[in-house]
């Protein structure tokens, strides 16, 4: 155990430590300045016997704290107030707390973007936003020709918070190069500078383009081309074109438009992005809307056809000739159908309805408007036989009575009831067969029964939908 005077002395000991570091300090070799900040923090030696550290802990006012004896230098990136406390050993009781010790002032960066809002006439606007509003803001402009044959400048004295606006500045340039810079100064004396190069090329005010066609039937295909004798193509950086369809184009040489729609179309042209110079064409190009000659038949009666056209008529002022054309492709039958003068108004009345034979024929579709835009459209159709259903059947073993409609998208439903009307059988498939037997299997006697044949999915046309008579002989 340890003896009394050992433990006295272990606690005279560390009263005597406590009170060293209630005396420690430490110092900063900046506590004031601008954006970015570099600070050098050192504990002061002269205040505490270094012997007994162990560890210091730092908070410099922002993130998270440290642990070093001789902390690397602290950067303070932005403006504000920072409170910095450095414990020693751990002992926070006698942390030394300095309350705003740190001053930052937030520098403004000199960065700028321009754009050329008439030929050599430049808008430049600074990119960093004022902050603080209580400083005041010093922005000189300069403008260096590089080849040495013109210099300017333009300065913004006593800029803030509420008018930095105004620090926005606005020239015209003689064609060339110049070294832009931009400086910018405060009241704490921050100073950034910001530089780069920009180009000045002059273009003359008669710019033109030209199109391959100005009008015709969608889809039409234009090129537009810039017109070469109208300027010096050197000075072309780039060309934005609107063709009117929505979105812009920069390119020198756009592909090919195609206009799908029919209507006028006012097409713009900037050289270099200069707006106030763009060459406009109000309703350059016209576009008269092809109605396609699509369609689709329909089977309303046993190789009975309606033939219904699918791209509707918009234009009210046109009129069209629809002409339908029916070649048997064993060359054995040709028809033809014409409606001349078909307008937006009785468009219905082109719907042709025709009875073929059966067969495989060429449909065509022709339409023509008064404007000579022209679409045509062919498929092929099948024209099948009418359904025949036999009335007498000879069950045997093996033997099926069978209705094929040889489509598998026909669904048939087939009913036969006796004499006394008695349903005995019923069926329903993309194929019947029936065994002279009953729904649950048993033969039936020989006679008359009655049949209810109909389609109930896949016929369109009515074909399968049939009744009558079959004469049943049971054959053992």
């Amino acid at each position: 155990m340890r003896s009394l005077r050992a433990i006295l002395a272990g606690v005279i000991q560390l009263v005597l430590a406590v009170g060293v570091m209630a005396q420690a300090d430490f110092t900063a070799d900046e506590i004031i300045g601008c954006t970015p900040l570099r600070v050098k923090f050192s504990l002061d030696t002269n205040t505490v016997d270094t012997d007994t550290i162990s560890t210091i802990t730092w908070y410099f006012g922002f993130g998270n704290t440290i642990n070093a004896i001789d902390p690397d230098t602290v950067e303070y990136l932005n403006g504000g107030d920072y409170t910095v406390v450095m414990t020693i050993n751990g002992y926070s009781s006698s942390a030394v707390i300095k309350t705003n010790y740190i001053t930052v002032y937030e520098t403004v960066q000199a960065d700028f973007l321009y754009e050329e809002i008439t030929p050599q006439t430049f808008r430049f606007i600074p990119q960093n936003p004022i902050t603080d509003t209580d400083a005041r803001y010093f922005f000189m402009w300069r403008y260096d020709k590089t080849d040495g044959s013109d210099s300017r400048f333009t300065d913004y004295s006593n800029i803030s918070y509420l008018d930095q606006e105004t620090a926005i500045d606005t020239i015209t340039l003689d064609t060339g190069t110049y070294d832009v810079v931009l400086r910018i100064e405060d009241t704490y004396g921050c100073l950034s500078r910001y530089e780069t190069q920009v180009p000045v090329t002059g273009i003359t005010t008669e710019v033109n383009f030209t199109a391959n066609v100005m009008a015709g039937c969608s889809p039409l295909s234009v090129k537009f081309t810039i017109d070469p004798s109208t300027i010096d193509m050197d000075t072309v950086n780039f060309i934005t074109w609107n063709f009117g369809l929505g979105d812009t184009v920069n390119a020198i040489d756009p592909d090919t438009v195609v206009y799908t729609l029919g209507g006028t179309y006012t097409v713009a042209m900037a050289v270099n992005g200069y707006r106030s110079d763009a060459v406009i064409k109000e309703d350059y190009i016209t576009v008269n809307q092809t109605v396609r000659a699509v369609f689709i038949s329909e089977e309303f009666a046993p190789q009975t056809y309606r033939f219904i056209p699918q791209d509707p008529i918009t234009d009210t002022a046109a009129r069209y000739f629809f002409m339908w054309r029916y070649n048997k492709t064993d060359g054995s039958d040709s028809r033809a159908t014409d409606y001349p003068n078909i307008s937006y108004l009785n468009q219905a009345s082109a719907i042709d309805t025709m009875s073929l034979d059966t067969g495989t024929y060429n449909i065509m579709l022709r339409i023509e408007d008064t404007y000579g835009c022209l679409s045509r459209f062919e498929t092929q159709l099948t024209v099948l036989e009418a359904i025949v259903i036999p009335n007498v059947f000879v069950a045997q073993p093996g033997s099926f009575f069978i209705i094929d409609p040889q489509n598998l998208s026909v669904v048939l439903n087939f009913k036969l009831f006796n004499r006394y009307g008695t349903l005995v059988f019923e069926q329903e498939a993309p194929i019947i067969n029936w065994d002279g037997k009953t729904s649950w299997g048993r033969d039936l006697v020989t006679g008359v029964y009655y049949y209810i044949l109909e389609a109930v999915r896949g016929d369109t046309s009515g074909r399968f939908s049939q009744n009558g008579f079959i004469h049943l002989y049971q054959k053992n």
